[in-house]
């Protein structure tokens, strides 16, 4: 997104954020008995705005959304900046009942700890924690890291599959959930209609793996 004349990119980002829900009504229209998911970012100097909760609950109101059809992710070195602020926003979004998911999610214990305390609902990973050669230590902090999710009801989604070899691979540790280019590649509006109208033949919708359509947008700066 372009940045105002005022410096208020809080509000540009709104605004943005206030058109995709307005697509997502529209095409909601059109595949009333479908559930349909919409998934966007929120920029981390959205996630420590004073007003956020206030903000996503008159949108809300607004637009009679049903918001726990509405996904909001958070970049996962948001999390360790303006700790209290940022808490405070994520349990307000998950008290007017949105779900939010953590991106970016790295190696290391510390984040495995700041995972299990957080009151998130997702976990995203990108490809590169499966773009290594066997190795047991990795095989093990993937192990953990999805027992983690289980144990404290955690969806973990898996970003970036380009090719069955890698949704072989993430189903070996349980992993159920995935998106990236070996399901499609990012649609407009128009054709996201035609790919919902022909799930039946397309084998991005009946692999074992994913089943559901989600409509996933980014907010930036």
């Amino acid at each position: 997104l372009f940045r105002s004349q005022s410096g208020d990119i809080n509000g540009v980002g709104i605004w943005g954020i206030e058109a995709l829900i307005r697509e997502y009504i529209e095409l909601k229209k059109q595949f009333i008995h479908k559930n349909l998911q919409l998934s966007f970012n929120l920029s981390p100097k959205q996630l420590v705005s004073e007003n956020l909760g206030v903000t996503f609950q008159n949108i809300a109101k607004k637009y009679k959304i049903p918001v726990n059809a509405i996904t909001i992710e958070i970049a996962e070195f948001a999390m360790f900046e303006r700790h209290e602020i940022v808490y405070k926003n994520i349990n307000d979004l998950k008290e007017l009942g949105f779900k939010v998911a953590v991106d970016g999610v790295g190696l290391d214990q510390k984040t495995l700890v700041k995972l299990g305390n957080s009151p998130i609902d997702i976990i995203k990973l990108d490809k590169t924690f499966f773009d290594y050669e066997e190795s047991f230590i990795q095989d093990k902090y993937i192990e953990l890291l999805v027992d983690l999710a289980k144990s404290s009801n955690k969806l973990i989604i898996c970003e970036g599959i380009e090719n069955y070899e890698l949704v072989e691979k993430i189903k070996k540790f349980g992993i159920e959930y995935a998106q990236g280019f070996y399901f499609s590649k990012p649609l407009p509006q128009e054709d996201v209609v035609n790919y919902i109208n022909n799930e039946g033949s397309l084998k991005s919708l009946i692999s074992p793996i994913m089943k559901e359509e989600n409509i996933e947008t980014t907010e930036e700066d």
